[in-house]
């Protein structure tokens, strides 16, 4: 589980807590600055049967998403007060379907296409946003798998 601001980021494999890793990455770069940065890493053991990965935002308010993708990356975001959270991930992986629920992003695994991922990384990145212009596409290019 990883804390930020606006809620607890849980991720789920079928149902059930996953077994991640996490590294913190750079929070600043030429194209953005964000509070937070991270990298998750879930080792795929079992993609049979239509099995899925979830990427949740755990939040009392019950913020609702806003879809974010873009070329070689799906990404959703929330907004709660002034702080901005986006979740990406790469596109386009053979065999997964990409799904976006009111409070996270699902990589469903089809099951007939015998899918040889061995890992999905996930990117997430926050903001505490002061000036909405400028800054509001900046966790958009922090959360972005292809700029990782």
């Amino acid at each position: 589980m990883l804390k930020t601001p606006i809620g607890a980021i849980v991720i789920l494999v079928n149902d059930a807590n996953a077994s991640i890793s996490m590294a913190e990455l750079e929070k600043t770069d030429r194209r953005f600055r964000v509070d937070g940065r991270y990298r998750v890493n879930i080792d795929v053991k079992d993609t049979g049967n239509g099995a899925w990965i979830d990427c949740l935002l755990d939040n009392k308010n019950q913020i609702a998403g806003g879809i974010e993708s873009g070329e070689g990356m799906e990404m959703i975001s929330f907004q709660c007060n002034e702080v901005k959270l986006s979740i990406g991930t790469i596109s386009g992986l053979p065999g997964i379907k990409y799904c976006y629920l009111n409070n996270g992003i699902r990589l469903k695994f089809d099951s007939d296409n015998g899918v040889q991922v061995k890992q999905i990384q996930l990117f997430i990145a926050w903001l505490k946003i002061h000036d909405p212009e400028r800054e509001q596409i900046f966790t958009w290019f922090a959360a972005d798998p292809t700029l990782a």
